[in-house]
């Protein structure tokens, strides 16, 4: 299907308009980051290296926890806001010594400084990816010394990242290798985790009974905030999987969650039957999007957005996440992306062509 012919991709990007809205959204995304972070226990009085990168959720007042994604949904308003930005620059070939680079540079901070404190390796990790293949894609190609520089600070912040978490974690790791940044997608629950999924197909049934699909629409209920409702099943299956196949030690602990993967959610809910299925379906879904992708890059650039904030969280976080957990942000993704192009976007269609 070719999606070039929608709105979203065929209408140029007013740069009058862009820069008062991404001002207004940027301070309402850091105004709600600030709410965020307080209500989660960040002292910004008296924050230390100790308190980053410490797992934190709200506490209710009757009891259990809430992501308040809501919350999250504003903060991450500025995540487009950067990739638009960064390719107007490089489209139009505007210098960094600008307004707009100084804006760009700021929202790209914004976006990284967010799951630090969070202590969400993967959403820094995926800016930087994300920087790279927008970089790549339209000037066609980068540098081997940029590309060495966007590897080594990645490192340095992954590293950086796992072991102010490992300081702060009380619960023992599954793996020795947690600290080692090189180990960290197969060795440890992160990405393919090999281990993990035996341990959870090793568990079924007998620790965990087969789901018959319960796990696969817990999305379903994503719109209604848990402070409406304190008995909302938890949209991550981790939680669960961290306290039944896993055991976990301290209830009180934030952390703890180990979300299943595809493969062994697919086991978890229809046993072998379900991996061979279930990842058929996944290759078929994702071979029709990239090759939408594939028909509209070429007639507009901004089918970018696309793919680094839907399609490319959708393949890596899925294969290591939960189904349910990854839908949220899809929907999430694909929302903010609209409103924002709707708001910043020219109102005549030919005008990109012109």
């Amino acid at each position: 299907k070719d999606w070039s012919s929608k709105r979203i991709y065929k209408n140029e990007v007013s740069l009058k308009k862009y820069i008062p809205v991404t001002i207004i959204i940027t301070l309402i995304s850091m105004y709600t980051a600030y709410e965020f972070f307080k209500k989660t226990g960040v002292n910004f009085g008296a924050l230390s290296a100790d308190d980053l990168s410490k797992k934190r959720r709200f506490e209710l007042e009757g009891g259990g926890y809430a992501a308040l994604g809501y919350y999250k949904m504003v903060m991450d308003l500025i995540e487009p806001l950067f990739y638009i930005a960064l390719m107007y620059m490089l489209i139009y070939k505007k210098k960094i010594w600008s307004f707009l680079g100084f804006l760009t540079l700021v929202l790209g901070l914004l976006n990284l400084i967010y799951p630090i404190i969070e202590s969400i390796r993967t959403n820094a990790l995926y800016v930087m990816i994300n920087t790279g293949l927008i970089i790549y894609y339209l000037k066609g190609g980068i540098k081997i010394q940029d590309l060495i520089k966007v590897v080594v600070v990645a490192s340095v912040i992954l590293y950086t990242m796992t072991i102010l978490r490992s300081s702060n974690n009380t619960k023992r790791t599954v793996t020795e290798v947690s600290t080692n940044p090189l180990a960290l997608m197969v060795g440890t629950t992160n990405f393919t985790g090999v281990d993990k999924t035996a341990q959870i197909i090793n568990g079924v049934p007998d620790k965990l009974p087969y789901q018959f699909g319960e796990s696969l629409v817990y999305w379903l209920t994503s719109p209604i905030p848990r402070t409406w409702w304190p008995d909302k099943p938890a949209i991550s299956y981790g939680l669960i999987i961290g306290e039944k196949i896993y055991g976990k030690r301290d209830e009180t602990d934030a952390g703890g969650g180990i979300p299943p993967g595809f493969v062994a959610e697919m086991y978890l809910n229809f046993g072998y039957a379900g991996i061979v299925l279930g990842m058929f379906l996944m290759g078929l879904i994702f071979k029709l999007l990239y090759n939408a992708y594939l028909q509209s890059r070429n007639k507009s650039p901004y089918a970018m957005l696309v793919l680094v904030i839907v399609f490319i969280p959708l393949t890596l976080k899925l294969i290591g996440g939960d189904f349910s957990g990854v839908m949220t942000k899809v929907i999430k993704g694909i929302v903010s992306i609209y409103v924002i192009m709707l708001l910043i976007q020219k109102k005549n269609t030919d005008s990109y062509s012109d």
